[in-house]
């Protein structure tokens, strides 16, 4: 019996715990507290990351759009103040319709001090022939201009000025006029002066605002008026056409995105085209918004990572309670096992006491049948009976044992 106890006691099961019930727990709520954060905040982020990037492209369109508008307004002035000074030399109190070589000599060196960008001056009568000269072309004296669309196109305009392409007219050098046209005695007299491109961008890289932009000035035809020699020639064909309306839009240069706005001038049929590579053009948004990025996934990682610990923190405590719980519960059943087997044993010792008893009682009665005292009947029948009882009680004690 001792061997079959130690036996029972080898193969009982262990009792449950909670670890394996808790590693799911912890793994299961450690996962949906990750999506629950991780999803909404990516959406957010993508939905957000889209909309930053709309904006960011709109602000960059508009903020090369205004800067473009400025330097529009800028350039327009410019050709208006070179009007100006060219009708101030018909209204001076020396003009004559018949200028010397002196007077004209004097108007050029009136026109440089106002801008470095005048070539030459010449005086016209209405026939067409420069009657007055002074520049760095005498050739040009006398030269019949009545064919020459600009003479033309001023004649028949209704303004009394006109501002030409770029061309390279009799001298074969690209420049442009500023003419003006003053009525003398029923008779149109024209005073023009051409002005050199290259000062002329000289002045637009000037005005030019913003990092890597690149101004510069096409026809309606698209060629190039003034222009950078990093991007075309004066008269070459451009690559980007610009439309009847202003506008910003997105075009490819050499392989390379750039952000492109146009404008129109008011003074001349020229389009302002104010470029930007895209690089230059949102360095400065994108890098705002990879300082926003990488603020967010900081902070997501530092939030994430409390919440872990915190999560982690509760669990154990909740499994260390459990555990407490197991444990508590394993005891009071070992405990009424206990209380149990006391019962039984008090059962069994209660059982085994009876026959005892009853042992005693015989023993004590056949003491007595031989005691002279009591006088009792002694016979062997008598005696044998006592002792059926003592056997009875004997199998009875060998029963429970």
């Amino acid at each position: 019996m001792v061997n079959n106890g130690k036996k029972n006691r080898h193969n009982r099961p262990k009792r449950a715990t909670t670890g394996d019930y808790f590693k799911k727990l912890n793994f299961r709520v450690k996962l949906g507290l990750l999506l629950s954060l991780i999803v909404p905040v990516s959406v957010l982020s993508l939905y957000f990351h889209f909309q930053f990037n709309y904006t960011l492209k709109n602000s960059g369109k508009l903020h090369l759009s205004t800067l473009a508008e400025s330097e529009r307004n800028t350039i327009d002035l410019f050709l208006q103040e070179r009007v100006v000074n060219i009708f101030s030399l018909l209204h001076s109190s020396d003009f004559s319709a018949s200028p010397t070589k002196s007077d004209m000599e004097h108007y050029i060196e009136n026109l440089r001090q106002m801008s470095d960008a005048f070539v030459d001056v010449g005086f016209f009568n209405p026939m067409g022939i420069q009657t007055g000269y002074a520049g760095p072309f005498p050739f040009l004296y006398d030269k019949d201009y009545s064919k020459e669309k600009w003479f033309s196109d001023l004649l028949g305009h209704k303004k009394n000025y006109y501002i030409s392409d770029i061309y390279l007219g009799f001298r074969n050098k690209p420049h442009f006029t500023i003419a003006v046209k003053q009525i003398i005695d029923q008779k149109p007299y024209v005073m023009r002066a051409t002005l050199d491109p290259e000062r002329f961008y000289q002045f637009i890289s000037s005005i030019s605002r913003g990092k890597g932009i690149e101004s510069f000035l096409i026809n309606q035809k698209g060629a190039y008026q003034v222009v950078s020699s990093t991007i075309g020639k004066p008269l070459k064909k451009s690559q980007f056409i610009p439309s009847d309306q202003d506008g910003v839009t997105e075009i490819e240069v050499n392989g390379e995105k750039a952000l492109v706005s146009h404008v129109w001038l008011k003074e001349v049929d020229w389009a302002l085209i104010a470029m930007q590579p895209l690089r230059n053009a949102f360095q400065e948004m994108y890098k705002a918004r990879n300082i926003l990025i990488a603020g967010s996934m900081f902070l997501l990682i530092i939030i994430s990572g409390f919440l872990w610990m915190i999560t982690d923190r509760l669990l154990k405590k909740a499994q260390l309670i459990a555990d407490s719980r197991e444990n508590l519960k394993y005891q009071l059943i070992q405990a009424s096992k206990l209380a149990s087997i006391g019962e039984l044993a008090t059962g069994i010792a209660h059982e085994i006491n009876n026959p005892l008893a009853i042992i005693s009682a015989e023993s004590g009665v056949l003491k007595d049948m031989f005691n002279p005292e009591f006088d009792l009947d002694n016979s062997p029948d008598k005696v044998r009976e006592e002792l059926g009882y003592i056997d009875d009680a004997v199998s009875r004690a060998r029963v429970i044992t």
